[in-house]
């Protein structure tokens, strides 16, 4: 009985420390407060379990599942109540990250995996409450493909979806963690760029103009090659202002279409400031 105890309670404070350590990337990674729950609640069992079989191993636990001795009582008596507080946790992360999976669903296009706008206007207001906190500009890129309808005619929808996610692929190799990558609608995208000055938009946009194009090299059988023009607008990342800022990067990108396209252009009010 002894050695049985022994090694019940040595696989279990295994189980439970993966558990709590799981909680907690959890929580850090998907921001699940669940996680923490559950970390905060396997932790307190592991300590319990040692208890336990440190009991069983020196002789203090006896020969009975609830033994007489009152310590022993109170140890198996939170231990079954954490054993029931746990398994509603489970059931709190499961029920956290499905609705979790709900809202990405539904705040991203299913063709590229960008946002939608419903997502756009979402990722607009927590940058602007994190401006908040920590004040600073915010730039925004518009964009749109060159000459996709065209290519749709020639090429067929399913070569025109295809374009959409090597840009979208494309997009995303020269953006970091922070920004934000949503499709405004068809061929036109959106990318917010906290904390960037208009200059160093302008470097970006260069670069997914330059990454499309290589990853359009490498694909036979177009022979309609889609280009970017890219329009720049600069704000104050708390003022929350997404529509003025549409509004100025769209007077800057049919600057560039104006112009021949294949550009970036930043709109001048913005370069003012």
């Amino acid at each position: 009985f002894v050695k049985r105890v022994v090694l019940v309670a040595i696989l279990v404070m295994a189980c439970d420390m993966l558990l709590v350590r799981e909680g907690l990337l959890l929580w850090r990674r998907e921001r699940l407060a669940s996680g923490a729950i559950l970390a905060a609640l396997f932790a307190p069992t592991v300590v319990l379990f040692a208890i336990r079989g440190y009991l069983a191993a020196t002789g203090q636990l006896g020969t009975e599942l609830f033994p007489a001795n009152d310590a022993n009582q109170w140890v198996a008596a939170t231990g079954t109540a954490f054993l029931l507080l746990r398994g509603s946790a489970l059931l709190l992360l499961a029920a956290e990250r499905n609705r979790n999976t709900l809202v990405a669903i539904a705040q991203h296009d299913p063709l590229t995996g960008a946002m939608n706008r419903s997502g756009l206007e979402r990722a607009m207001a927590r940058i602007a409450t994190d401006a908040g906190k920590r004040p600073g500009r915010l730039t925004l890129l518009l964009i749109d493909i060159d000459h996709f309808k065209s290519l749709n005619d020639t090429h067929g929808h399913a070569t025109g979806d295809r374009i959409l996610q090597l840009f979208a692929e494309a997009a995303r190799s020269e953006l970091r963690a922070s920004d934000v990558l949503a499709r405004h609608g068809g061929d036109e995208f959106v990318a917010l760029l906290p904390h960037m000055s208009t200059r160093d938009a302008v470097r970006v946009a260069n670069r997914i103009r330059s990454a499309f194009g290589r990853a359009l090299a490498g694909r036979d059988g177009v022979t309609l090659q889609p280009t970017l023009s890219i329009g720049v607008a600069e704000g104050n990342a708390a003022s929350n202002e997404l529509e003025a800022l549409l509004e100025q990067a769209d007077e800057a990108l049919y600057r560039s279409k104006r112009l021949g396209r294949d550009r970036v252009q930043v709109q001048i009010r913005a370069l003012a400031r």
